[in-house]
């Protein structure tokens, strides 16, 4: 059977941003909850702790200066941390084996500035990450890996791909751009755990009426000093990396001859679970928690619910609805795996002149 729906909003304490009313019949009426000590900043990011989910961290931009907020109770309260010297749209990661490991970048696709912090968000290092702009990042155990790329022309592209291991300095461990002699391009997914890495490279364009997917996985068992190119295949069909919480086990992925069809793993790719079929015309966006929960939003874009799913449901449920001008950020989990709530972006207006984060329970 299908998933259950929302629970109601529980009420968090803090200070809170106090809502026009036309800003209340936006969100709150849907059950979402502004985020306690966020006030009106620029674009909002929050990520919190695989290891210890009660800990997360908000990184938000206000009037150009980086806020940063921590909590430690799941997000009923949150307090402000160190504010480093960052800019732009910053974005959070953290360490899925040790939650005071965090690495901040400013997201400008000019620069790779990276600020890590190993004590909870107190005392900030700055972290050199050649020379390309920012591409993307993620964690195989501690190690943090970052690729960044560059293109000089319209004939020449280059991706360089750089591990940091247990907080030292970043290594490059690609050659000239390729791995496994093969040219690296735009690496849209970053994961494993320990040892086993596994990079996905490639193109993911959700369209209204054909997903468009083209993607090449590697992987390296030694934790990058080797790849090689490996294909995943879920009933028969080749299946196309999506997205993978910082389990190593847990993977979300499409189904080449039908971009419809979502899969779910349990068992890092040995195995797949079909969803059922898209609940309307088709996927904007996926994510997937540990214990294979998979939400979506979808298009049209005037349907702004948030859908979930589990390997074995038969439909896709609706859990919450989003309010205008807003969009899903990320999905937090408990300990277990288990998804607890979902935390949107909202703007004030379709101008973007103010952002708040908001959260949404999930039973």
């Amino acid at each position: 059977g299908g998933a259950s729906g929302p629970c109601q909003p529980t009420p968090q304490p803090g200070t809170t941003p106090t809502p026009t009313p036309g800003q209340a019949n936006a969100y709150e009426q849907l059950g979402w909850t502004a985020t306690a000590g966020i006030g009106a900043v620029g674009i909002p990011r929050v990520a919190f702790a695989p290891s210890a989910p009660t800990v997360g961290y908000i990184c938000a931009s206000s009037q150009g200066a980086l806020e940063l907020v921590k909590t430690t109770d799941g997000g009923a309260s949150w307090k402000a941390a160190s504010a480093p010297s960052l800019s732009g749209d910053c974005r959070l990661s953290v360490n899925p084996t040790d939650a005071r490991d965090v690495a901040a970048n400013d997201g400008n696709p000019f620069t790779s500035t990276i600020l890590r912090s190993r004590d909870g968000g107190g005392a900030w290092q700055k972290q050199s990450v050649g020379e390309l702009a920012f591409q993307n990042w993620g964690w195989a155990g501690s190690t943090l890996l970052v690729a960044t790329q560059v293109t000089e022309n319209p004939v020449h592209s280059e991706t360089d791909l750089y591990r940091s291991v247990n907080g030292g300095a970043f290594t490059r461990i690609d050659v000239n751009g390729t791995l496994a002699g093969e040219q690296l391009g735009q690496l849209r997914l970053i994961t494993g755990t320990g040892a086993t890495v596994y990079l996905v490279d490639g193109l993911l364009q959700f369209d209204p009426d054909a997903t468009q997917v083209s993607s090449k996985t590697y992987r390296s068992v030694d934790g990058g000093a080797h790849w090689q190119v490996v294909q995943f295949a879920g009933a028969g069909e080749q299946i196309y990396l999506i997205d993978a919480p910082p389990d190593g086990k847990t993977f979300l992925g499409l189904d080449a001859n039908n971009t419809k069809q979502a899969e779910v793993s349990r068992d890092s790719g040995a195995t797949w679970q079909k969803l059922p079929a898209p609940p309307t015309q088709n996927f904007s966006r996926l994510w997937v928690a540990p214990d294979g929960a998979t939400f979506a939003t979808v298009y049209p874009q005037s349907d702004q619910r948030v859908w979930m799913a589990k390997p074995g449901d038969t439909q896709w449920a609706a859990v919450a609805t989003l309010p205008p001008y807003s969009a899903l950020e990320t999905v937090q989990w408990d300990a277990f795996g288990h998804p607890t709530a979902l935390w949107a972006n909202y703007a004030t207006d379709d101008r973007g002149s103010a952002w708040f984060l908001l959260s949404h329970p999930l039973s």
